[in-house]
């Protein structure tokens, strides 16, 4: 049986829900999963200037992708350079780095060609069959109504639930409490995250000391006591 070789692309500017559907369904359909991050640092620069909102470098959504589909054989996941021109030429050149780079690595593909086009766009349908006549264009719908833009011009604070918690932590205010020794910063921590309906994270010197039930002090000064060659003793 030939094995069929897959490919998702896309700028995944804020990798949503609508995304990780599409990319399982592509993943069941084809023995081997390409997925590529376009980058266009130029273009993807000011569209996040526009929203306020930092510039997410490609090699970050190439991590939000290898966290969120961990243990699942056969993907590979990558970025190429594709300027978001929409020119023919440039989608060439963007299409010749993807078979170069399956090319090396696939485990079923000896020329780089691969079987199926995975999209949720139908206006790229003329081009992909031009660039890539050997594949079919697979065409999915665009789940729960999701696209980056919207998510953007929305605020992602009003679709935290639309987004993985790899690309969540992103965006979440991270916030410290300081203070002294038993004066409730354990309990105002639980409060403050139960009221914004978020996570925490427990003191972990506590946990350390329960650990060891209470001989923590006796690990700390193992490891602090000055050495022989200081004039003092170890025990």
């Amino acid at each position: 049986m030939v094995k069929k070789v897959g490919v998702y692309g896309g700028k995944f500017n804020i990798l949503h829900n609508g995304h990780m559907s599409a990319l399982l369904k592509a993943y069941s359909s084809c023995d081997e999963l390409f997925i590529f991050v376009m980058e266009d640092i130029k273009f993807e620069k000011e569209r996040y200037s526009r929203f306020n909102i930092e510039y997410i470098p490609a090699w970050k959504r190439v991590r939000w992708f290898t966290e969120e589909l961990k243990g699942l054989d056969n993907i590979h996941v990558t970025y190429i350079e594709h300027k978001n021109t929409y020119r023919l030429e440039d989608w060439k050149k963007g299409g010749d780095a993807m078979i170069s780079y399956i090319k090396e690595h696939s485990k079923y593909s000896k020329d780089g060609k691969f079987n199926i086009m995975f999209s949720t766009e139908p206006s790229y349908d003329k081009t992909f069959k031009e660039l890539y006549p050997f594949a079919e264009h697979t065409i999915f719908s665009k789940e729960f109504g999701l696209s980056a833009t919207k998510i953007l011009e929305d605020g992602i604070f009003n679709h935290l639930n639309d987004i993985p918690k790899s690309v969540r932590r992103e965006f979440i205010k991270k916030i410290a409490i300081l203070g002294g020794e038993s004066s409730g910063k354990s309990s105002l921590t639980i409060k403050l995250a139960k009221y914004f309906n978020t996570e925490f994270i427990s003191e972990y010197g506590r946990s350390h000391w329960d650990f060891y039930n209470g001989g923590l002090g006796k690990v700390c000064l193992l490891y602090t006591s000055p050495s022989p060659r200081d004039g003092a003793t170890s025990r």
